[in-house]
């Protein structure tokens, strides 16, 4: 039985995927499931992963990157076509697929994404999902890049009820009465962030112009979203920039949802505004 969730590894994450790899022609939309876990990753339509289930309920909106050089408009990674690599792997060999990777070429440089779901055994009201996000230059001159990561979570399948709140420099929790939320950045912090009401900082990542995230960190109630930026440069040709992070939902026990349902928390979070 597995009681406790792998956390997550780099090197050993990509050393597995390339032991145990199925290199098929994929579909745009992939499919990940480990235990009492799922997830869903489009590809190539914008939305980037827009499903995470844990014990049968979707937690999850939409959460996706974008990028842009200097002073020009960011894009969605899959702006301007679909991945020109897509590998996913069964990392314990249980017949699902949890682990994915993902290679974007943007010309002067490319985005790898990997992916690794870990769920809880069914019934344990915990999952995980671990990523890393590597971009290369593939330029001889500086390049100063932004890169955006927008998250939309609708803990328990609703939205309006959630609370975020950026709680230190590299971790992010949002949480409703019935699950909370964390995402905590391994490496490195992100240099600015926002927490905001849903659609402003989608709006903001998707017109025209080059968006600075406003560095809100709430705590806000409500139909909330957040993004983080990465400001850097990458100096010369094969010059990288990596990017860890691990995402956590858990929901309450059972006895501590009874306490929730009858209001002691949204009484807690009128209090807190105050």
């Amino acid at each position: 039985m597995r009681n406790v969730l792998v956390r997550f590894l780099p090197a050993l994450f990509l050393l597995t995927l390339c032991a145990h790899a199925a290199v098929i022609e994929l579909p745009e939309v992939i499919e990940l499931a480990d235990l009492n876990s799922t997830a869903s990753i489009d590809t190539t339509g914008g939305r980037g992963m827009f499903n995470w289930t844990v014990n049968g309920v979707d937690h999850l909106q939409q959460q996706w990157f974008w990028m842009r050089t200097g002073q020009q408009r960011e894009y969605a990674l899959d702006a301007f076509g679909g991945p020109v690599a897509a590998v996913v792997s069964d990392r314990d060999l249980n017949g699902h697929n949890d682990m994915l990777f993902l290679r974007y070429d943007h010309g002067l440089y490319t985005v790898e994404v990997s992916y690794l779901l870990t769920g809880g055994e069914v019934g344990s009201r915990v999952s995980d999902m671990a990523e890393t996000i590597k971009i290369t230059s593939r330029s001889q001159q500086p390049l100063d890049l932004r890169f955006f990561q927008y998250t939309n979570l609708n803990l328990s399948g609703a939205a309006g009820d959630d609370t975020v709140e950026v709680i230190n420099a590299s971790a992010v929790q949002q949480q409703d009465p019935f699950a909370v939320f964390t995402e905590t950045v391994v490496a490195p912090d992100p240099s600015r962030h926002e927490v905001n009401a849903w659609p402003a900082t989608l709006d903001k990542l998707e017109d025209d112009l080059p968006s600075i995230l406003d560095n809100g960190g709430g705590p806000l109630t409500g139909d909330a979203t957040w993004a983080f930026q990465w400001d850097f440069v990458l100096g010369h040709y094969g010059d990288t920039f990596l990017i860890s992070k691990d995402k956590l939902v858990t929901t309450p026990e059972p006895a501590t949802l009874a306490v929730l349902a009858c209001g002691v928390l949204p009484l807690m979070r009128r209090r807190r505004r105050s």
